[in-house]
């Protein structure tokens, strides 16, 4: 029997697998929403993400907290970072996107494309609007041409 309580939780804590401790991240990221503590819900669903996962609730509950966070830094006139903010959430979502193409393409009967799976996007047309708009303002190269890509996303 383990004598020493710290050596136990080291223990106790190897045998978690990454799924269980992602869920539990999820569940205390929820209650953090709940009383409306919108950093803790990102502190807490940011390693279910980075590196990316398929986890989609975990992604669409980031980017929730990232458009309340956004709401506040537009109305601080802090706008380079929501334009940066809006780069990350589409940048994950990619991620996100891709490993599920990667992961579930092969174990369908029928090959799909990636396009298939941009159904599963968390990323809104309003994110889009709101990069854009902002990197013209702002007068963001970079974040006009990754705003315009995604647009042309939504039209096909």
């Amino acid at each position: 029997m383990y004598d020493n309580k710290d050596k136990l939780n080291l223990e106790l804590n190897k045998m978690i697998t990454y799924r269980e401790k992602a869920y539990r991240r999820y569940e205390l990221a929820m209650e953090a929403k709940k009383v409306g503590n919108t950093n803790l819900v990102i502190e807490m669903l940011i390693p279910s993400v980075v590196p990316p996962s398929i986890y989609k609730g975990h992604y669409k509950e980031l980017f929730v907290a990232y458009r309340k966070k956004n709401k506040n830094s537009i109305k601080e006139g802090k706008v380079m970072e929501v334009i940066d903010k809006l780069k990350e959430m589409i940048k994950l979502d990619s991620e996100m996107i891709d490993l599920m193409y990667n992961n579930w393409s092969k174990s369908f009967l029928l090959p799909k494309r990636r396009e298939y799976f941009l159904a599963q996007s968390n990323i809104k047309i309003t994110d889009i609007k709101l990069l854009l708009q902002l990197s013209i303002q702002e007068n963001d190269n970079e974040g006009i041409s990754l705003a315009e890509d995604q647009i042309k996303k939504y039209q096909k």
